[in-house]
């Protein structure tokens, strides 16, 4: 399903899901808190985290939406991983490593 892009969204990713797979898979990706908090949650471990970015496809990208760093975005992936609906949100930092922003159960509805 394709979604629609608002004025403020981008209806395609900003970043290359291929060097930010290979960023966490080598552990060179910042996590947030917000992050930890939802991997927490989900009972995953640093594996399933891991094991999951490494499963999106560029299907599961959702849309891209400014950051609050101006210049800057975030996008947003939607997959399921262990049987759980999973929403990811990734950007990059001001010394250009990517950050994991969010890593949390998807609540919302198709």
């Amino acid at each position: 399903m394709v979604r629609k892009s608002s004025p403020i969204e981008r209806g395609r990713p900003s970043y290359n899901l291929a060097e930010f797979q290979k960023a966490m898979s080598e552990g060179n990706c910042y996590i947030s808190g917000s992050a930890r908090q939802g991997i927490m949650a989900l009972e995953f471990d640093s594996r399933d985290v891991v094991a999951c970015v490494a499963g999106l496809a560029k299907s599961n990208f959702e849309k891209s939406t400014p950051a609050r760093d101006k210049g800057n975005w975030r996008d947003v992936y939607a997959t399921v991983h262990l049987g759980v609906r999973v929403y990811i949100k990734i950007t990059r930092s001001t010394d250009g490593r990517f950050v994991l922003e969010s890593f949390k159960r998807n609540t919302n509805e198709d």
